[in-house]
């Protein structure tokens, strides 16, 4: 092999090396992301003592590096009283909202994705065996009772969360100005109504 034969492969494989690491520079909000910190929702949820949110998101692309699959669910920690016939009662559980689409980038500005979701995937997982029930007077109802509470928050929480996480996926149909930081481990994007800065630390495989 002569030196311009050899001269030639070791350009093309440099140029190969080059591309291979532009394509990948190019989506660095590739990968997994937990928000910073949780929201406090309480007031979306007026019969709620409190409920807040932690959000994740999920962004894979294609061979093309051009556009790809997201992901996006909340985990919700919710406290609230309710009350029956003969009884008050506190209440904790958890529950999980989830859905998938795609993501591709703003034709007319390279640091805006656009999302779209897929509805059908939408799913509110409900932890039905971590839930707590008590009377307000400390004492655990009895399991006839405590079957009926559930079933009927379930059945609430379940539509409540459907709306809300519907809601907040309006807000992530455009997202503005994103950029990863420090060395690829943070993430931070604009979404709006109203205008909002969010942060996301990177999920370590």
């Amino acid at each position: 092999m002569n030196n311009l034969t050899k001269s030639i492969f070791g350009l093309c494989a440099m140029c190969g090396a080059l591309a291979m690491s532009s394509c990948s520079d190019n989506n660095p909000y590739i990968g997994s992301w937990v928000a910073n910190n949780q929201s406090d929702i309480t007031s979306q949820f007026p019969s709620a003592t409190s409920v807040t949110s932690v959000m994740s998101i999920d962004f894979a692309d294609n061979e093309q590096k051009t556009d790809g699959v997201v992901n996006i669910s909340n985990v919700y920690d919710i406290n609230e009283t309710t009350a029956s016939a003969d009884s008050v009662y506190n209440i904790q559980l958890k529950a999980t909202a989830s859905i998938s689409g795609t993501w591709t980038p703003d034709v007319d500005d390279s640091d805006d994705l656009l999302l779209t979701f897929d509805n059908s995937s939408l799913k509110i997982d409900i932890d039905r065996d971590g839930m707590t029930v008590v009377q307000d007077n400390g004492n655990a109802p009895s399991a006839a009772c405590l079957d009926s509470i559930v079933n009927t928050a379930v059945t609430r929480w379940s539509r409540e969360l459907t709306r809300a996480f519907r809601e907040e996926l309006s807000r992530y149909s455009v997202i503005n100005d994103i950029e990863a930081k420090n060395e690829g481990k943070m993430l931070e994007f604009e979404i709006q109504s109203p205008e909002t800065e969010v942060y996301f630390r990177r999920v370590e495989p």
